[in-house]
């Protein structure tokens, strides 16, 4: 039967010559062939498949990777913030302290200023009230003097006087 379809086959009267069995032979190869070749493609697909899972499942991992050291990095930079927060609370009340010891010392250097400038007042003055009483002083000091000088002159005088009134009573004695 065979020799006789390939002989058919041969004249080129396929159709008209071949049974029912032949073409339903003839079509299961056909099937048979759209199978292998749909199964061909399939197991492409799924080889292709296979490679894009193996892909993504890179892809995932290197994500997570990343998502982790993001993380470690995430927590390190929250502890730096706290750190420079505390630090900038700290220096932030240092500077509160800074100024209002500023303030202070403003208003003691106010106060010291005012103090000076009534002592440099006070000491003027005292300067102008010790000229003027050494000035007196001089002057009721050369007044006493020319009266100490004439006061000497009167007892020289007295004196004399006194000497010549003795040697006149001694001679008038004589």
């Amino acid at each position: 039967m065979n020799r006789k379809l390939a002989e058919l086959r041969k004249n080129g009267n396929d159709d008209q010559n071949s049974g029912p069995l032949e073409n339903k032979l003839s079509n299961l190869k056909k099937q048979a062939e759209e199978l292998k070749a749909e199964f061909l493609n399939v197991q492409k697909q799924w080889i292709t498949n296979q490679a894009k899972l193996i892909d993504e499942q890179q892809r995932k991992m290197k994500i997570s990777d990343e998502a982790g050291e993001m993380r470690t990095k995430s927590a390190i930079l929250e502890s730096k913030k706290m750190r420079l927060n505390n630090s900038v609370q700290q220096y932030t009340k240092e500077i509160a302290q800074l100024e209002l010891s500023r303030k202070l010392l403003e208003s003691e250097m106010r106060k010291l200023n005012e103090v000076f400038a009534k002592n440099k007042d006070s000491k003027t003055k005292l300067a102008n009230d010790n000229f003027n009483i050494e000035h007196e002083f001089k002057q009721k000091l050369k007044e006493l003097e020319n009266d100490s000088i004439k006061l000497e002159n009167q007892i020289s005088q007295l004196k004399e006087e006194k000497a010549d009134i003795l040697a006149e009573i001694v001679e008038a004695e004589r």
